[in-house]
């Protein structure tokens, strides 16, 4: 989920991998170089998967936050509005889920 580095890595490391990947990514991620990220994905690993969330930044796939986390934590509790945390880990659990069930019963 939000490969922070996978724009940074050499296109020998990204290309090496042969298992099969899933890749999360927020559409309005300001800490990971999007279109980087995505260019990277095609062009190095091209048989990768990749869902998208909208509307939603870096840190939505942390977990839902207290009123305390809130407060003190600030821009890594804050989301879009619109974006239900809860909802999007419930949507990428099963997106997940679906795709280990696939590549797992070979």
């Amino acid at each position: 989920m939000a490969p922070a580095l996978l724009s940074l890595l050499a296109k020998q490391d990204v290309s090496a991998m042969q298992v099969p990947v899933r890749i999360a990514l927020a559409e309005q991620d300001q800490q990971v170089l999007l279109s980087k990220t995505a260019e990277v994905i095609r062009r190095d690993l091209p048989n990768a998967e990749t869902t998208r969330v909208p509307n939603a930044g870096h840190y939505v796939f942390l977990a839902p936050c207290t009123l305390r986390g809130k407060i003190v934590l600030g821009a890594l509790c804050r989301d879009s509005n619109g974006v239900d945390r809860s909802e999007v880990h419930d949507r990428i659990g099963l997106d997940a889920a679906g795709f280990f069930k696939t590549h797992l019963q070979r």
